[in-house]
C-alpha cells in the first residue's frame, strides 16, 4: 500500500471534528482574500479554506492533525478540584507570555500498523488569538508552510508538487495563552489528577485525564510541575483509554528557539505549481436543513431566516438552531452558548438585505443584537438562497467581516 492510502486511512480514524470559531473565521478569512484577489490576480487564484485545503490525500492529514491538536488544548485544562500541589491558574499565568511553539510527536492508525511522525512550529498573529506563521511536516512525505501574507504553500516532495493557496488555510485557533486558557470553561467529564514522574527526565509533573460529554474521545495531558506548562498529550478515539492513541504529541515546547528560515517557503526548483480555487462547506448545500422559502421573495426569506436565528438562540431552541445554521449540531450549538460569558438577548434592529463586494455565496444582512453584558454588536450575517427547480431553501452561511461593539 502506498503511503498517502495509509496517511488517508488514518485521517479518516481520527475524524476531526472542527469548531464552530474556526469555521465562522475561515469564512471571514476567506471573504477578504476574495476581495483581495478579485483585484489582482485570475479567477483560478481565488482563496480556499482549510477544510478542502487540496485535491490531496496527504493535505488531511496536516488539516487533521492540527484541529486535533486544538481541541484536544480546548477541552482538557480545566479547573477541577485538585490537589493544593497545581491548579490550572498556574497553567494559565506560565502561559501570559508565548511567542512560539514546537510541537512533535506521532500519528498512529486505529490497527496500529502505521504511524507517522510530525514536527509544527508557529508563531501567533498579530492580534495572539490564532497562529500567524507556520510550518507543518510530515518528513519526507508533505510540508506546509503559512507566510506573514497569509498565503498557504502545501508541498508534497515525492510529486514534487506546490499547491498554493491565498488565505490561512492551516491555523492553531484559538492561539493556547493565558487568554485561551482563562476562557475555557466546564464540560469535560471524569477529571482525574495524579501526580508522578516523567518517565523520560524523572522530572515531577501532573498527570489529567478526562473525556468529551458528546464525543466518544477521550485524552491524557502531561503537566511539567516545575513550569505549570503542559508538554505532552494523547488522545483516543473512544471514552475509555482503549488501544493505543490515535494521536500523540509527545513534546510540546513554548518560547522555543525557531531554526532560521524556517517559517519561510521557497518554491523548489522545477516544482508543479497547483493554485488551489476556493470551496463551501458542503453543509450549505445539504437539502436537510435549512428554511423553506416558498411563496417569499428573496429579500422577505432574508428577513424570515435571520430574525428566527436570532430567536432560536434567545430561546435556546438548539435544534431549531442548527436547522437554520448547521455549521454545529444542536449538543453543540448549546455548548457553545454554556461557555459563553454573554449572549445574545434582544433583537434591536434587522436590516435590509444587500449584496457585500467580495461575498458571492448571497445577501447579507446587518443585524443589531443586545447581549446579557450589555453590550450592543453590530453583525452581518449572509444568507444562502438555494433553488433546487423542486423547492426554495435558504440557510445561514455565517457572518461576513468583523463584530463591532459599541455602547449606546
Amino acid at each position: 500500500m502506498r503511503p498517502v492510502d495509509d496517511i488517508e486511512k488514518l485521517v479518516k480514524k481520527i475524524n476531526a471534528v472542527p469548531r464552530a470559531e474556526m469555521d465562522e473565521r475561515i469564512l471571514n478569512d476567506m471573504f477578504e482574500a476574495q476581495e483581495k484577489t478579485k483585484k489582482t490576480t485570475s479567477a483560478d487564484s481565488q482563496p480556499n479554506i482549510w477544510r478542502i485545503i487540496m485535491k490531496s490525500k496527504m493535505t488531511k492529514l496536516a488539516a487533521a492533525a492540527a484541529i486535533i491538536v486544538i481541541v484536544v488544548l480546548g477541552v482538557t485544562f480545566l479547573d477541577k478540584a485538585v490537589k493544593p500541589a497545581w491548579a490550572i491558574e498556574d497553567t494559565i499565568k506560565a502561559l501570559e507570555h508565548i511567542y512560539s511553539i514546537k510541537m512533535s510527536g506521532t500519528a498512529i492508525e486505529e490497527n496500529c500498523e502505521k504511524e507517522y511522525g510530525y514536527v509544527l512550529w508557529a508563531k501567533p498573529d498579530e492580534d495572539g488569538t490564532e497562529s500567524g506563521e507556520l510550518r507543518f511536516e510530515v518528513p519526507d512525505q508533505l510540508i506546509i508552510v503559512v507566510v506573514p501574507s497569509g498565503i498557504t504553500y502545501t508541498y508534497q516532495p515525492q510529486k514534487n508538487t506546490v499547491y498554493v493557496a491565498q488565505g490561512k488555510n492551516f491555523t492553531i485557533n484559538p492561539w493556547p495563552d493565558s487568554k485561551f486558557f482563562n476562557q475555557i470553561k466546564r464540560f469535560t467529564e471524569n477529571w482525574q489528577v495524579s501526580y508522578g514522574k516523567d518517565e523520560k527526565t524523572e522530572k515531577q509533573s501532573i498527570f489529567v485525564t478526562c473525556v468529551h460529554p458528546y464525543e466518544a474521545k477521550s485524552w491524557w495531558v502531561q503537566f511539567d510541575s516545575e513550569t505549570k506548562l503542559p508538554v505532552r498529550l494523547k488522545q483516543w478515539m473512544n471514552n475509555k483509554f482503549e488501544g493505543k492513541p490515535q494521536f500523540y504529541a509527545a513534546e510540546i515546547e513554548y518560547n522555543a528557539e525557531l531554526p532560521a528560515g524556517i517559517l519561510k517557503f521557497e518554491i523548489p526548483q522545477g516544482a508543479e505549481v497547483v493554485k488551489t480555487p476556493p470551496k463551501l462547506p458542503e453543509y450549505l448545500n445539504d437539502p436537510n436543513v435549512g428554511l423553506s422559502t416558498e411563496g417569499l421573495t428573496d429579500e422577505q426569506a432574508c428577513l424570515t431566516i435571520i430574525e428566527d436565528y436570532w430567536q432560536a438562540i434567545i430561546d435556546g431552541d438548539w435544534r431549531n438552531l442548527a436547522q437554520l445554521r448547521p455549521i454545529c449540531n444542536a449538543e453543540n450549538w448549546e455548548l457553545k452558548f454554556k461557555r459563553n460569558e454573554s449572549w445574545p438577548t434582544e433583537i434591536i434592529e434587522i436590516g435590509q438585505p444587500y449584496k457585500e463586494a467580495g461575498c458571492n455565496i448571497g445577501p447579507v444582512v446587518p443585524c443589531t443584537i443586545k447581549y446579557s453584558g450589555g453590550q450592543i454588536k453590530n453583525i452581518k450575517m449572509i444568507v444562502k438562497i438555494r433553488n433546487t427547480g423542486e423547492s426554495k431553501t435558504c440557510v445561514i452561511a455565517g457572518t461576513y467581516g468583523d463584530t463591532k461593539d459599541f455602547e449606546r
